[in-house]
């Protein structure tokens, strides 16, 4: 370990109070040097004390997680997505699309993670993309739903289970929750983008755009599965 992760791992060790203590030092450091220097030296000295000391104790902890907390990130793992045979006794094939969540900070897990859709737009008569109604952010499937928690605690990668294409369906987005005005499907011929960001109790993700576009057609061959149904990341500043 070198000395920037030394340094990182015992910021986020850190708890306030501590961080208070240290401020006390720098205080009583002032004090010191004001005994042998001179009075605008004391002043400028305690003045900067107090302001660290009144910064910690207000916003210590908020210092502390930007400073070393956890490092969400989110993209696409693979746009030709991956073929599952369901458990029915047609064994039913179904394309299933992935998004990787990883934290670069892996020492400092983030917490109560939720890969969450905040945003779907469609084309409208013109072509431009429409944003849709949306009621409040639905947070995606993590994957393999039904043996794990909702909420997940990232160190090292995890997975989420974003949309799927099952054979003889249409296209659609994997939410716990399906409002009734949700509009998260593709027939043939449509498209549609979307926004995803990935939260936790203290970190965010970057907002990720994903276009995908399908015209209708199945194959369980990937390189020409993935002509019929594209999903593409889009680099949009600030998402979609």
């Amino acid at each position: 370990m070198g000395l920037k992760d030394k340094v990182v791992l015992w910021w986020q060790n850190l708890k306030t109070g501590h961080a208070i203590i240290i401020a006390a030092i720098l205080v009583a450091t002032a004090l010191i040097i004001s005994a042998i220097g001179s009075d605008s030296m004391w002043f400028a000295l305690t003045g900067i004390s107090t302001l660290i000391l009144a910064t910690l104790a207000i916003w210590g902890e908020e210092i502390r997680y930007r400073i070393a907390g956890p490092k969400l990130s989110l993209r696409l793992l693979d746009p030709q997505g991956t073929l599952t045979f369901g458990s029915d006794k047609n064994r039913t094939p179904g394309w299933y699309y992935i998004l990787k969540v990883s934290n670069e900070r892996k020492s400092v897990p983030a917490k109560n993670v939720r890969v969450n859709l905040t945003k779907i737009l469609k084309p409208g008569e013109d072509g431009t993309f429409v944003e849709q109604v949306l009621s409040g952010p639905l947070q995606l499937t993590w994957r393999f739903p039904r043996n794990r928690s909702q909420y997940a605690t990232v160190g090292p990668d995890e997975s989420c289970t974003f949309a799927r294409l099952i054979r003889g369906w249409s296209f659609e987005l994997s939410t716990y929750v399906i409002p009734n005005n949700f509009v998260g499907f593709l027939n043939a011929g449509e498209r549609m983008r979307i926004e995803v960001i990935a939260g936790a109790e203290n970190a965010e993700s970057n907002a990720l755009c994903l276009e995908i576009s399908w015209d209708g057609n199945w194959s369980e061959e990937p390189e020409q599965m993935q002509n019929y149904l594209v999903v593409r990341e889009v680099n949009l500043k600030g998402g979609c």
